[in-house]
């Protein structure tokens, strides 16, 4: 058996066995420890600095928008309601504030008759106007009823105050029959049902010469809206048209109670 003689001869070769476990032991365990702690820092410090500014950015811009469209809005209506009172005054149609200037008046003194009664229930309130003798009034003046020219009375208290006004729309028909009538001299009015203001009845006659001309007007019922009597003097009455007006003073009363005013003119 000499095979063994050479085996027992390559065994003690010094450097081989020393190489081997030094290289293996200083490889494995630089690579494992550099390795495992890069990863961990980095994961955790990157979510918890995007979370902190987020919470303060949003909070400010709601609060400031808040304030601004309160402050806005508070002082529009303040200023929109001024105009109204003199709105009111205005519409009454055909009747100004207070009494228009340049009317025709009677030509012959107390020739215009005044007669106002105010009953407790307003149904048979009363009002009749006759303005008689008056200056030269031609028909055309009168304009044209029937289809375009309105009237209305207006009666001013001692401090030219409006206490009374009644309007007479042209055209229409009342009842059955149209409301207005073209005669000779002038035009007159009928209107059984006494509306828009009560006034039932308005003759106009032409004159062509001073103490001809001749206007008649009567009215009742509530849609009168009677003033509360006695009313302070002196009034003035008007019937106003789109191009021409009659007056009269009335500077004394014959009769003035809290049911009844009856007075002739200056």
């Amino acid at each position: 058996m000499p095979t063994p003689t050479p085996t027992t001869t390559a065994t003690p070769t010094g450097p081989t066995p020393t190489a081997t476990p030094t290289a293996t032991d200083t490889a494995t365990a630089t690579e494992t420890m550099t390795a495992t702690p890069t990863p961990t820092a980095t994961v955790t410090v990157t979510p918890s600095a995007t979370v902190s500014p987020t919470a303060t950015a949003t909070a400010t811009p709601i609060s400031t928008a808040t304030p601004t469209a309160i402050a806005s809005a508070t002082p529009t209506a303040t200023i929109t309601a001024v105009p109204t009172p003199t709105a009111t005054a205005t519409a009454i149609a055909g009747c100004a504030v207070v009494p228009v200037a340049g009317c025709r008046v009677p030509a012959v003194a107390h020739k215009s008759a005044l007669a106002l009664a105010d009953k407790p229930d307003g149904a048979h309130d009363t009002l009749a106007w006759s303005w008689t003798r008056g200056a030269a009034t031609a028909k055309a003046d009168f304009g044209d009823p029937l289809t375009a020219t309105a009237y209305d009375l207006c009666v001013y208290d001692g401090s030219s105050a409006l206490v009374l006004h009644a309007s007479v729309p042209p055209g229409g028909v009342c009842g059955t029959r149209p409301c207005w009538r073209s005669t000779r001299h002038g035009y007159t009015y009928g209107n059984p049902l006494r509306t828009p203001d009560g006034v039932q009845q308005l003759t106009l006659t032409e004159g062509l010469v001073d103490g001809r001309a001749k206007i008649l007007l009567k009215g009742k019922g509530v849609n009168l809206g009677m003033p509360a009597l006695p009313l302070p003097l002196p009034l003035r009455v008007q019937l106003v048209g789109p191009g021409a007006c009659w007056e009269a003073a009335f500077g004394a009363a014959l009769r003035s109670t809290t049911g009844q005013l009856r007075a002739r003119s200056d």
